[in-house]
């Protein structure tokens, strides 16, 4: 009984994580077509991209000494909830500045939402399904990738983008209402203080200083794999640009080039979930940001419509691999009541990095041909993939791999 109660959670968690991911990308679609539409650039659109790391940061500072004492279940809730109230509301104005101001209030939501999930899932999943659970979230994850962009570029041949942002906002309201019927687990040991919002701050950074001195190299090596994606967000600050000014797309043509982005995720997903158990984690985060990289690498390069659909096929079906590994990762190597803590405060890291590779990417993009910015961004990529490759045999993950299957850490909750 137990057993089928568990996993009717983990049914309404993933069909939660769906939804909420096919809303993700009707809204990433229509907010950009918003933009574009409103008179705007590459370096316009790539300012959305610098919201969301300054409201990282910003979150980070402040909710990084608290977020493993919230009650995870409410605060998921509450803020599924209010996220979908502030997409909604982008639909009373298309003015610059007032949709740059409710898209930071949405990451600051996200931010917030995001360690709190992992946290959730390391709760909640044993650890001899964890991994297997990741590869799962991964498959839903393209689900909503390949029929959210199918669903926003219908939506946007019958209407405005302003009816995908609505329908994205419906989504998300079914999303948080989906996790009212999951266990509110907590972590015991984890009390509620009365110390000063200065003295919490101040014993979180002894924390992280101590953390640090004893765990560098999972430190050095969480960043490098971090610094893949954030250099995968400057080029995508600049790839609707690229597609449409240098490879002459057409709306359509773009739309389908997501679409097959979307289908090379659910493909990468589907046969990640089949071999996930067969993987190591190592393996799985070097294959796959090594084929993450290559994708990157055909798409800037292309000069039509079918060899950057390749590209993009590539890219996001590298996604499934390295998402699963990396998450897996962090499941693995965090303290289970630190690390809501320790996913902020390096976070702020990361965002301070994205920031300034956005601004950068996006105002190269002014001054130098576009294809010339993402291949330099991309030759980037390519050292920092070799430090992955460098720094996980050093870091010898495997066996702290099998170290922790070994535990008994959250064997059955």
């Amino acid at each position: 009984m137990k057993t089928n109660k568990k996993d009717i959670e983990i049914f309404y968690l993933l069909t939660s994580v769906g939804l909420a991911n096919v809303g993700e990308w009707i809204y990433f679609i229509a907010l950009n077509m918003m933009i574009l539409n409103q008179g705007g650039n590459a370096f316009t659109v790539g300012l959305l991209y610098v919201i969301r790391p300054i409201a990282d940061i910003l979150t980070s500072m402040i909710s990084s000494p608290y977020i493993d004492r919230l009650s995870k279940k409410k605060w998921m809730i509450s803020l599924s909830l209010l996220r979908a109230s502030l997409v909604g509301m982008l639909v009373l104005s298309q003015n610059l500045v007032y949709i740059y101001v409710i898209v930071f209030f949405i990451q600051v939501c996200i931010s917030i939402y995001e360690p709190l999930s992992i946290s959730y899932i390391t709760l909640a999943i044993p650890k001899k399904k964890i991994k297997k659970f990741n590869s799962w979230n991964s498959l839903v994850s393209s689900g909503g990738f390949l029929i959210g962009p199918g669903i926003a570029g219908f939506l946007l041949s019958i209407g405005t983008p302003l009816l995908a942002i609505l329908i994205n906002s419906i989504a998300l309201l079914g999303s948080g209402f989906l996790l009212f019927f999951l266990t509110d687990y907590t972590i015991p040991e984890m009390t509620t203080n009365k110390n000063s919002i200065l003295e919490e701050s101040r014993a979180a950074v002894r924390y992280l200083k101590e953390y640090y001195k004893t765990n560098r190299m999972i430190v050095f090596f969480y960043l490098l794999v971090s610094s893949l994606f954030i250099l995968a967000a400057g080029l995508d600050s600049v790839e609707a640009a690229f597609s449409k000014q240098v490879l002459l797309m057409s709306d359509g043509q773009y739309g389908l080039l997501v679409s097959i982005s979307g289908a090379g995720f659910l493909i990468g997903s589907i046969l990640n979930s089949l071999v996930v158990e067969r993987l190591s984690i190592r393996q799985l985060i070097i294959f796959g940001g090594f084929t993450y990289i290559m994708g990157y690498l055909i798409f800037s390069t292309s000069s039509n419509f079918e060899v950057a659909s390749i590209g993009f096929f590539l890219i996001s079906f590298a996604l499934a691999y390295i998402n699963t590994g990396f998450r897996t990762f962090i499941q693995l190597v965090f303290p289970l009541n630190k690390i809501g803590q320790l996913t902020t405060a390096l976070n702020i890291l990361n965002s301070l990095f994205e920031m300034i590779i956005v601004l950068t990417v996006s105002g190269l993009s002014m001054l130098i041909p576009l294809r010339i910015t993402l291949i330099l961004t991309e030759l980037l990529m390519v050292v920092i993939f070799l430090s992955i490759v460098q720094y996980s045999r050093k870091l010898k993950i495997n066996q702290l791999e099998n170290s922790w299957k070994d535990s008994g850490l959250v064997d059955e909750l």
